[in-house]
């Protein structure tokens, strides 16, 4: 049986035999050395997506990161010639090595499966019935295109260089289609003549997992129910409509979305950016210079630690501003209560909000700034710290100067 809760010490036990640093490990798969700490520490698990690359880094196969055995090599069929050879021993299949095996699977009852295959600049293509819910994995420099379609049949074709298609594996289950692009550690730069498009055989999928290591790029058309993107490098992602979404970028890349309509929980680390014109919940946090807008959103938690700017027009719930350093958020509209800790010189530009009630705290060099306080408003602040209500009450003026 297969534990991913025991990965972590799988991971340190075989970076350690290697003589490798977790600092060197995160190097190869494009990721940060606090993310393999957390992996070995028990705090975190990788990504299913990413354990091939985990295993080939570490010189061993995805089956024993997961606790499993060794997987044996196959046996070359004897040269000897034979009227009639016996077939190869078949080799016993697992979980994994059905995952990420380059052939598509055998399909389902009900659901065939159609795929031609790769050649050298000659365009791949797959079809899967019964898919309601993709994974894209894109360490490759390429662009992975889901188009939106209503006709039940799942199209995948790919098209690029010979090593781009020697690179990619689709396979599904459950219905779930995974699409999966390995990475190298060559600079290549020609992104835009590697292509996948998928046609989706729907409009509104249940859940969408993309992760973009290096600098490829996802475009994604159907709606899904939920969305986990990740982008780490200087890559893309852009989408339409979520119900619930957690983003996170790692580095310059981005990430842009039109709606997330019940929750968009965002992260940048770095100087990235994440953009989103309308949600419900918004959670945004920034560590760096990175930045993050969502032009309407109902309760809004904006934390910065940094120099990284958070931006919220029309927020209509309860708001929450952390800043720690020499960050700015930038907030409007109505919410039912304000509360801001601000330190070192970081600034919370607040004149065309209108909060019921309020708490305001600030050390350092920093400042608030608050159209109107309607009702109580708690202020604790330093003496060289700025604070401005321009007003109090409900009497004057809808919105400040």
């Amino acid at each position: 049986m297969y534990q991913i809760e025991s990965i972590g010490p799988v991971i340190a036990a075989h970076r350690k035999e290697l003589g490798m640093t977790q600092e060197q490990l995160a190097v190869r798969l494009h990721i940060t050395a606090q993310a393999v700490s957390k992996w070995e520490s028990g705090a975190g698990f990788p990504d299913l997506a990413m354990l091939p690359r985990i295993a080939e880094a570490l010189s061993v196969s995805p089956n024993v990161l997961l606790g499993g055995e060794e997987e044996p090599p196959v046996r070359e069929p004897s040269p000897e010639p034979a009227p009639e050879p016996p077939a190869a021993p078949a080799r016993k299949e697992t979980f994994l090595s059905r995952l990420f095996r380059k052939d598509p699977p055998p399909p389902p009852a009900g659901q065939p499966v159609q795929a031609e295959p790769p050649s050298a600049g000659q365009p791949v293509r797959s079809e899967w019935n019964g898919v309601d819910s993709v994974e894209v994995s894109a360490g490759y420099p390429c662009r992975v295109e889901l188009q939106a379609g209503d006709g039940g049949t799942t199209v995948v074709e790919a098209q690029g260089s010979a090593d781009f298609l020697s690179l990619l594996e689709v396979t599904g289950a459950e219905n779930t289609l995974r699409i999966f692009v390995r990475s190298v550690n060559d600079t290549i730069h020609d992104r835009e003549n590697n292509r996948v498009v998928v046609h989706c055989g729907f409009s509104q999928g249940k859940r969408l997992n993309a992760t973009v290591v290096g600098s490829s790029g996802v475009h994604v058309e159907p709606a899904f129910r939920e969305a986990t993107l990740c982008v780490t490098g200087s890559g893309d992602i852009s989408g339409t409509s979520f119900a619930q979404c957690d983003a996170r970028v790692v580095g310059s890349g981005q990430v842009r979305l039109q709606e997330s309509t019940d929750r968009l929980d965002a992260a940048v680390i770095g100087s990235g950016q994440i953009s989103c014109e309308k949600t419900g919940d918004f959670s945004a946090a920034i560590t760096g210079s990175g930045g993050i807008v969502c032009q309407t959103a109902g309760t809004v938690k904006a934390h910065v630690t940094g120099s990284g700017a958070i931006f919220c027009k029309d927020a209509h719930g309860t708001a929450e501003v952390i800043i720690s350093g020499s960050g700015v958020v930038t907030l409007s509209g109505t919410v039912d209560r304000l509360h801001a800790n601000i330190g070192g010189s970081g600034r919370l530009s607040a004149g065309r909000l209108t909060a019921k009630e309020a708490d305001l705290e600030g050390n350092g060099t920093g400042s608030i700034v608050v159209g109107r306080v309607v009702g109580r408003c708690s202020e604790r602040f330093d003496r060289t710290f700025n604070c401005t209500v321009s007003y109090r009450g409900a009497d004057g003026p809808t919105d400040a100067d």
